[in-house]
């Protein structure tokens, strides 16, 4: 709420840009990067955190776990009509946000171990900001009033989906142990 006041001083709330900027940084950048720093709250020094998939398990589950707290509070606020649209839409929406984010957290401690320290940084920004697109442009599009972003909203929830169960497969195929 306090970053929505902050655009409010750039960009009138009644433009493109405004929802934009709301949707990708005031709520998709926002979130995940509150993802990312409990997973890695949770797991970066764990000695559990040996192979680049387990970055992959690990910010799904902070993903998912978001989620169903965000869910809670939409219950209370809206009501259970929300339910079935966010139990279809928006929770495999954050876990394929979380995928992503995996990817390259797994990369980050994959670069920290090799005493990469540019390349950790780099992965660790990428961890955040390429979930954040996917996030930001699924919010954005459900805020427009359209039929034809409608349309191109479901045709990208299907190719992201489609696109995901190949990406963890193969992750989970080509998975292997992290080494110092």
């Amino acid at each position: 709420m306090l970053l929505e006041e902050v655009l409010l001083v750039f960009v009138d709330a009644d433009t493109l840009s405004y929802l934009a900027l709301e949707n990708f940084i005031g709520i998709a950048l926002v979130e995940e990067y509150c993802k990312m720093k409990a997973a890695k709250k949770a797991a970066w020094r764990h000695p559990a955190f040996n192979y680049r998939f387990d970055a992959i398990v690990y910010c799904v589950t902070s993903a998912l776990g978001f989620a169903a707290i965000e869910n809670v509070f939409y219950c209370v606020e809206e009501g259970f009509g929300l339910v079935a649209s966010r139990a279809l839409l928006s929770v495999p929406s954050h876990a394929i946000d979380g995928l992503i984010m995996g990817y390259y957290f797994g990369l980050a401690k994959e670069a920290e171990l090799a005493g990469d320290r540019r390349r950790r940084k780099r992965f660790m920004r990428l961890s955040v900001l390429m979930p954040m697109l996917t996030h930001g442009f699924y919010d954005f599009t459900l805020s427009l009033d359209a039929d034809w972003i409608l349309l191109l909203f479901f045709v990208f929830v299907i190719a992201l989906d489609i696109w995901a169960y190949k990406f963890v497969k193969k992750q989970a195929r080509e998975d292997r142990m992290l080494v110092e």
